[in-house]
């Protein structure tokens, strides 16, 4: 597990931490902390996300539901939210 340092224009927004296994596996679990609609490049982040291929998310526009939605590199939130993106295919 590592938490990458966030540059200032995010630091105040996002909490992240990312988890790597033996396997192969990478996960990254992102809070946004702002009540606010916003985009983020998960590369950004951290280089070795963009092999990732998988995002759930919960958010304002959610509907009370995890969405399954695809992952194009970026993760947007409508508000306080979670996401996981990983590159673990959902089971």
């Amino acid at each position: 597990m590592s938490f990458p340092i966030l540059t200032d224009d995010v630091r105040e927004k996002l909490e992240v931490g990312i988890a790597r296994g033996e396997d192969g596996r990478l996960s990254v679990l992102i809070v946004h902390l702002q009540d606010e609609t916003a985009t983020y490049n998960v590369a950004d982040l951290h280089g070795a996300l963009s092999q990732c291929d998988t995002l759930l998310k919960l958010d304002r526009g959610a509907d009370n539901q995890i969405l399954d939605v695809p992952f194009d590199g970026t993760v947007s939130f409508q508000g306080y939210g979670v996401a996981v993106v990983t590159n673990a295919s959902a089971k």
